[in-house]
């Protein structure tokens, strides 16, 4: 390269550093700051007023119903600093505070106990502690919190200071408080900051429970006193689960009865509950003792009816909750009976915690006890036969 040639490089390259600058081509930016997830306004929890609170047995899961929620506060993260594009990043994570009932006070219990908490059906609580997404700490704030209640409580929850003396309508409940509930990430996912739809596996019992207890509670429940039932019967069937919510007693009985295969007989006195499948027959008759007493055996001494076939289910389903699958609702069919293209699933919908095991057991038994009462037998006995009760199991010996 002659000098000529390398003074004219010389030239060129002072000369554009010095219009550079002059005119600002390389003067640094100024910083400028960009907001992430700020919200102007924000999505309350769908109000639930005058929903009935349910009353539990066993192990179940019940959905929360939002008792009272904060309106969410706000913290700036300083969370990132660019510095090609100069800007200062500010992430906002919204908490909120709120209460959540999840059932009544259990009337019969042992240890009651809150085990997991669903947030739009994930579990994040369990055993007692928060999962680490919504324990953890962000920036200064320490994670969730939760205090569960089991309506005995005889304090107010601090957390809940924000109710002042409204915290009494809580205390004959299950509930929970939780404090910092986080509502989204500095993505603006985790729950689209908004409160989350939440569930609780609960258990009113840490031992077995059994089907005469709850039975017995809900007769309580509806005015009866234990003299007029009996339910001695079915205190060795356990009971896995059982969410009552708001029907007749007859209907909660009734489903209590498509999985425990019981009857209910009105003795007059009392009201007797009494398996069905006995195991062993208590008489047997001879068809020439039937009749309407001793001396007079006019009239019909025994009649048959019969159903028509299409009016039986060709299989039975039964709708429940999977106690394997954590408490998800579930549904299970039985074996199907076959009537050329005639068919008829017959449902049961229950508030049930069932096996899938017990599940099938349940509707095979239900479609069985279907076909085997399409043929009904009515006749009467004679005095001396007396010592009977309803539901005895019984022998007919036939003349031929």
């Amino acid at each position: 390269m002659d000098w000529a040639t390398f003074g004219i490089g010389i030239g060129i390259n002072v000369g554009s550093t010095l219009l550079g600058w002059l005119f600002g081509a390389n003067k640094q930016k100024p910083w400028t700051q960009r907001e992430i997830n700020r919200l102007e306004t924000f999505d309350e929890p769908q109000s639930r007023y005058g929903e009935v609170i349910p009353r539990c047995y066993g192990k179940v899961r019940v959905n929360g119903i939002y008792a009272a929620a904060q309106v969410p506060f706000d913290w700036e993260r300083d969370d990132y600093r660019n510095g090609q594009t100069r800007e200062f990043e500010l992430t906002y994570i919204y908490y909120g505070n709120l209460a959540v009932i999840w059932a009544m006070k259990p009337r019969i219990s042992s240890s009651p106990e809150i085990k997991k908490i669903f947030f739009n059906k994930r579990t994040y609580y369990a055993n007692g502690q928060v999962d680490g997404l919504l324990g953890q700490y962000w920036g200064q704030f320490e994670g969730l919190t939760v205090n569960n209640y089991y309506g005995d409580q005889t304090t107010n929850d601090p957390i809940l200071s924000f109710l002042g003396d409204k915290q009494t309508a809580f205390k004959n409940t299950v509930y929970s408080s939780m404090k910092r509930l986080r509502l989204n990430n500095s993505d603006g996912k985790l729950f689209d900051f908004r409160y989350p739809n939440l569930e609780a596996e609960f258990h009113t019992h840490n031992g077995t429970l059994y089907l005469s207890e709850v039975v017995a509670d809900l007769l309580d429940g509806a005015g009866y006193a234990a003299e007029e039932y009996d339910v001695t019967e079915l205190a060795d069937v356990p009971c896995l689960g059982f969410i009552a919510e708001v029907d007749t007693l007859a209907n909660k009985l009734e489903q209590l009865q498509t999985a425990y295969f019981f009857e209910i007989v009105d003795t007059g006195a009392q009201l007797k509950f009494i398996k069905q499948f006995r195991p062993s027959r208590v008489a047997t008759i001879n068809y020439g003792d039937l009749g309407g007493s001793d001396d007079d055996k006019s009239g019909d001494i025994f009649t048959e009816s019969e159903e028509e076939l299409t009016s039986l289910p060709t299989s039975v389903r039964i709708l429940y909750n999977n106690y394997g699958d954590d408490y998800q609702p579930a549904s299970k069919e039985s074996f199907k009976i076959k009537l050329g293209d005639w068919e008829n699933v017959e449902e049961v919908a229950t508030t049930l915690t069932l096996s899938e095991a017990d599940a099938l057991n349940i509707v095979n038994k239900q479609l069985l006890l279907a076909w085997t009462r399409r043929k009904r037998y009515k006749f009467s006995i004679l005095p001396r036969f007396q010592y009977l009760e309803a539901g005895d199991v019984i022998d007919v010996e036939f003349r031929e």
